[in-house]
């Protein structure tokens, strides 16, 4: 828990909601994008590197054997943060937690966005100096490893057979 927080005029601010308002207004501003998203990319002229058939095979929808694929090649060693679930806990737990995991994934998959809960539930400050005392000195650890497993997901589909 950060007990204090100095704000941009170098005043100490000790009220908690006050500190937590700091960390989001800024962590807002590093990620938000400064343009708005637009679905139809024009095609410049730029040739087509996907055939249909591959883009089609890339947006179907999941099941739960490729998910299981993916996180078994997933290096159980590699450490992605220290909130994470790693690529071990879900091999590990499979039977508890695989229906979970493909609902999750599969949400991707039908409506092309991450599930918003994953980032807002597993959100940890990680101090970048010892005795950190402005937002800019922590910087957030997410949740990675469902992002991992959908681009292995991705990358094997794109894969010659």
């Amino acid at each position: 828990m950060v007990i204090r927080l100095k704000d941009e005029c170098g005043i100490w601010i000790e009220n908690q909601q006050t500190i937590v308002d700091k960390f989001i207004t800024n962590f807002a501003n590093i990620f938000k994008s400064a343009h708005e998203f637009n679905q139809n990319i024009p095609t410049l002229g730029l040739h087509k590197l996907i055939s249909y058939s591959k883009n089609n095979d890339l947006v179907r929808l999941t099941i739960l054997e490729d998910i299981r694929q993916a996180t078994c090649h997933i290096d159980s060693n590699i450490t992605l943060g220290l909130d994470d679930f790693h690529a071990c806990f879900f091999k590990h737990y499979w039977t508890l937690t695989k229906q979970d995991l493909f609902n999750s994934i599969l949400e991707f998959f039908k409506h092309g966005k991450i599930l918003k809960e994953l980032n807002h539930m597993f959100i940890m400050l990680i101090p970048k100096t010892i005795n950190p005392s402005q937002t800019n000195q922590f910087r957030p650890s997410l949740y990675l490893t469902i992002y991992k497993i959908i681009s292995k997901i991705l990358f094997n589909r794109l894969r010659p057979r």
